[in-house]
């Protein structure tokens, strides 16, 4: 029995993740498309100059920096996700949906879909 529910309980969990992932991956390859277009400008306006500054070292950097704000951009959405269990009607199963709720106050649900 104890097993059984562990399992619904990480189903449930990873179900939650899956979108908190995917938030993850869509932002990290806007800000690095986002990066390569400065990058090849800068080739294109200032060639000397950036075969001199960008090193391989700062381009580690800027990839750290792109996961991190990624990740901290969709953190949120990881406190306010839970799961939702509803009643299948004629079968007599439930079934789990992963939704988002937002405390009551409009400003924090606004601030946060404005910036994202």
């Amino acid at each position: 029995m104890q097993s059984g529910l562990f399992a619904e309980r990480t189903s449930e969990m990873i179900s939650c993740l899956h979108g908190v992932l995917q938030g993850v991956s869509v932002s990290a390859s806007v800000l690095t498309i986002m990066a390569l277009s400065v990058e090849r400008f800068l080739a294109i306006r200032h060639p000397v100059t950036l075969r001199r500054v960008l090193t391989a070292g700062r381009l580690r950097s800027v990839i750290v920096v792109i996961w991190m704000t990624s990740v901290g951009v969709m953190l949120p959405l990881t406190v306010v996700r839970s799961v939702d269990h509803y009643p299948l009607l004629g079968v007599g199963q439930m079934i789990s949906v992963c939704h988002e709720h937002w405390p009551r106050t409009v400003s924090t649900t606004h601030l946060y879909r404005t910036t994202v």
